[in-house]
C-alpha cells in the first residue's frame, strides 16, 4: 500500500536520462504512463518480466519509450520548465 502514495520521481529520473521506465501503475507513476508513451506499467509479477523481456527484445520499442521519455521530462518537469511557471505564478499575483 505504501507504494500509493509514492511521487514518480525515480521513475522521471530514468525517463529523464533517456531509459525507457517500467514502473507500477500507482498513483502520479499512473497519471504518467497512462498519458505519455514513455514505458511499462505492469500490473504483477509476470507482467514485469514480460514488461523486462520486451523491452530487451524490442530495441524499437526501447528506443521510443527513451527519446519520449526524456522528451516529457524536458517539457513537463525539467528546470526551466518550473523556474518559468513560478516565475508567472508570482507575476500574476503583484
Amino acid at each position: 500500500d505504501w507504494v500509493r502514495g509514492k511521487c514518480a520521481y525515480k521513475m522521471l529520473l530514468y525517463a529523464s536520462c533517456g531509459i525507457p521506465v517500467v514502473a507500477s501503475p500507482f498513483g502520479e507513476s499512473k497519471k504518467i504512463l497512462d498519458n505519455h508513451d514513455i514505458g511499462l506499467a505492469p500490473l504483477d509479477a509476470d507482467d514485469w518480466f514480460s514488461a523486462i523481456e520486451t523491452l530487451i527484445t524490442d530495441h524499437g520499442l526501447r528506443s521510443k519509450y527513451g527519446i519520449q521519455g526524456r522528451r516529457y521530462v524536458l517539457e513537463n518537469k525539467s528546470l526551466k520548465v518550473w523556474t518559468k511557471n513560478i516565475s508567472n505564478l508570482i507575476l500574476n499575483k503583484l
